[in-house]
């Protein structure tokens, strides 16, 4: 059976992190420099947890769906500048003053729906921060996406030695102010040999 995480870093996660030369920027601009202690949270398959580190800064991976968990320690496996992945979110976040930066991109943020859970995670994240130090929470720019906006196009990939196809669909009501995605994969049934 093919592992979900995979199926998701195949699709999401090869791509080349554009993050990280922005975030690289903003630790200058922000004066921090040398051995940064970085949280990635909300870090899905650890795409950005290998340049984050090779940029030589110490690399915490914190995520709370289990299989994606699972494929970024497959990802992570002895990879140097790691320092370790977490099981959890941000309401699991307990660090205090560890962190010269947070980030979480590809939208672990808008995950959290209610402006409780929202400020409770704001809380974390500014008591896991070292004095000067910097939050990145980025999310979609909805109103660039409705301008130039294109129904995504179907997309394949070699996941585990098998061929996997995603056919994406986005739903979107303005009224409601709701977006749904749904994603149909289905797997290429294997050859059997006669």
């Amino acid at each position: 059976m093919l592992s979900p995480g995979a199926c998701y870093a195949a699709f999401y996660g090869g791509r080349p992190p554009v993050e990280v030369p922005f975030l690289a920027r903003l630790a200058r601009t922000a004066g921090l420099a040398g051995d940064l202690e970085v949280l990635d949270i909300g870090c899905g398959t650890g795409r950005l947890l290998g340049p984050l580190a090779a940029r030589g800064w110490h690399v915490v991976g914190m995520e709370p769906d289990a299989e994606n968990l699972a494929e970024a320690r497959r990802v992570a496996a002895g990879m140097p500048g790691l320092e370790g992945l977490i099981a959890g979110g941000f309401g699991d976040l307990e660090a205090v003053d560890a962190f010269h930066m947070i980030v979480a991109v590809a939208d672990p943020w808008w995950y959290l729906l209610s402006a409780g859970v929202r400020a409770d995670a704001l809380r974390r994240v500014r008591r896991a921060l070292r004095p000067g130090g910097v939050v990145v929470l980025e999310g979609p720019n909805f109103e660039w996406i409705l301008d130039h906006y294109r129904q995504p196009q179907p997309n394949e990939a070699m996941v585990e030695g098998v061929r996997v196809r995603r056919v994406p669909r986005h739903d979107i009501d303005l009224a409601a102010g709701a977006w749904t995605q749904t994603d149909i994969v289905t797997v290429q049934a294997a050859a059997t040999a006669a």
